[in-house]
């Protein structure tokens, strides 16, 4: 299976049929930050990107923010920072 037309989460796995999809307004009240701060987090590769699922729709997959929910901050930057930035140089940075 060639797996580079799939989505993956941040741990590289293909996403499957119970990944679930979700939008800022659920990112938002499941992290308890504010719009602003979670667009901060996102430009300093601090937060995972979110998905385009059409031209005007974005989303994050419930792994890729319950993974940043389990750790704090500085300990996600250092382990998914650089995969983040460069993913975002490479696509250009959606939300």
């Amino acid at each position: 299976m060639d797996t580079e037309k799939y989505r993956k989460n941040l741990q590289g796995e293909v996403v499957g049929p119970d990944e679930k999809f979700l939008k800022r307004k659920q990112v938002l009240e499941m992290c308890g930050i504010s719009l602003s701060h979670l667009y901060y987090l996102m430009n300093k590769g601090m937060f995972p990107k979110s998905h385009r699922v059409s031209h005007r729709s974005a989303v994050w997959l419930e792994s890729d923010i319950n993974l940043w929910r389990s750790m704090n901050t500085n300990h996600f930057f250092a382990e998914y920072g650089e995969q983040i930035k460069a993913q975002q140089l490479g696509e250009g940075a959606t939300a």
